[in-house]
């Protein structure tokens, strides 16, 4: 885990993978916090699955990461259940469902990202 001060996310490619957390996401709480520690495992195992099935391939960004939007909304989806399962405010859960159903959230690149 790498603590910054802007920008959230992980780089699946290295061993382990390295979790980057800005501030914002942090500082809101822990359960939130281990929600999106959540959410970015799951893009960690979606790049692993891809090489698993594609040995030796590089593995397209769109199919793991941050410009994927079948693999942000798997991402979310997946943290919708951890933050319901460790007991999140409502509001948190209803926050990631508001951005799950949102197609504009998906396409925002990755460096205007405020998270």
């Amino acid at each position: 885990i790498e603590c910054v001060a802007s920008g959230s996310g992980i780089d699946p490619s290295e061993s382990p993978p390295r979790f980057v957390v800005g501030n914002i996401t942090r500082d809101y709480s822990t359960v939130w916090y281990a929600g999106t520690m959540v959410h970015d495992a799951a893009h960690s195992r979606l790049y692993k699955k891809y090489l698993d099935a594609h040995p030796g391939q590089a593995v397209p960004e769109d199919v793991w990461g941050r410009t994927g939007p079948s693999a942000e909304k798997t991402a979310l989806a997946v943290q919708e259940v951890a933050l319901t399962e460790m007991g999140a405010p409502q509001s948190d859960i209803d926050y990631v469902r508001q951005i799950l159903n949102n197609p504009q959230y998906q396409t925002v690149p990755y460096s205007e990202r405020w998270w």
